[in-house]
């Protein structure tokens, strides 16, 4: 339930509808973080932009880049951006089968050993701190150039702000995703003591 009362429609100036409409049209749906996000529209644009970002082409195959987002919103427990991200890596043709597996890419078969390299760093880079070990980024290096572990590095950079925003703001998953929805710890805890 998200800790922040969520902008109504007509609580939102006219840039803010139209940016609502657009993000209806490409999603479906009202995207709850923008709906927060309003509170202060001069961040919106920044924060529209780096969500352009992170799905935007660049060097990096976007399979690699979404595996790795995927990744970081499974250890910073963000549902929304794991049921959001789902949804947008399975349409540009990211396999089900291996974002089901990411939480154990390194012993699962599906992935590549540039697949299991950026995972390993994304593993890294998200922890507090971020810095991946010397036998970590040499193994990327291997597999990556400099301007695509740049492009990797910044992707999860973006999607840890997005998770921590999301998760902060208590902003779960909408449902736009086929595949399981993630269940926080505390939500397993939860419906056990209910039962």
């Amino acid at each position: 339930m998200p800790r922040v009362k969520p902008v109504e429609n007509d609580e939102m100036g006219w840039f803010m509808r139209s940016l609502m409409w657009l993000a209806r049209r490409k999603m479906g749906r009202d995207p709850m973080p923008l709906r927060m996000m309003a509170h202060n529209p001069r961040f919106l644009l920044p924060y529209a932009c780096l969500g352009a970002f992170a799905q935007g082409r660049t060097q990096l195959p976007a399979q690699v880049r979404a595996l790795a987002m995927h990744r970081a919103a499974h250890i910073n427990g963000c549902s929304w951006c794991i049921d959001y991200g789902q949804a947008v890596s399975q349409q540009a043709g990211t396999d089900p089968a291996k974002l089901r597996a990411v939480q154990d890419y390194a012993a699962s078969p599906l992935f590549t050993p540039a697949e299991r390299a950026a995972l390993a760093y994304a593993d890294e880079v998200t922890q507090v701190g971020g810095r991946p070990g010397d036998d970590t980024f040499a193994e990327l290096r291997r597999h990556f150039n400099d301007a695509q572990i740049v492009e990797l590095t910044a992707a999860l950079a973006a999607e840890a702000f997005f998770n921590r925003m999301n998760a902060a703001l208590g902003v779960e998953q909408q449902g736009f995703c086929e595949l399981p929805a993630y269940r926080s710890p505390a939500m397993v805890a939860g419906a056990a003591a209910e039962a």
